[in-house]
């Protein structure tokens, strides 16, 4: 369910979607703007109700910058478990990794088809919902 915020919220928000996803923020320790474009972008989204946040996290998730920090310069064991710290906010655990390795490797998954995959997961939906921004949390694996 897509909702709309408040001006106000709406640049803490951003920036920590950003800082989960991207691990920096469109604003600074001050709280001014480092990253207009990426602030308006996803700003206007969710103040006008045209987008959820986690609507945002995918579209972070799916971005060029995503891909050269956290999936092209690194490998499919690496992409994997900044995946799950990224969105579920926590440790891979070792039957998702089987799970995961297997749709990779033999079912020509992308980690795009993966990271789908883990946004659309009962865990995610569970943890945080269509409007709850991820974070780290201490869960046992």
């Amino acid at each position: 369910m897509v909702m709309t915020w408040p001006p106000q919220d709406v640049p803490w928000l951003v920036n920590q979607i950003y800082r989960q996803v991207l691990e920096r923020g469109v604003l600074d320790h001050n709280g001014s703007i480092m990253d207009a474009s990426g602030l308006m972008t996803h700003g206007c989204q969710l103040m006008n109700g045209q987008a959820s946040i986690r609507d945002v996290v995918r579209e972070l998730a799916m971005s060029a910058e995503y891909a050269s920090k956290c999936i092209d310069s690194v490998s499919m064991h690496d992409a994997l478990e900044m995946c799950f710290e990224r969105f579920l906010g926590r440790q891979i655990d070792e039957p998702a990794r089987q799970h995961y390795g297997e749709l990779y490797h033999h079912h020509h998954w992308s980690m795009r088809d993966i990271i789908n995959d883990v946004i659309n997961s009962q865990e995610y939906t569970s943890s945080f919902g269509d409007n709850g921004v991820p974070y780290r949390r201490a869960v046992l694996v």
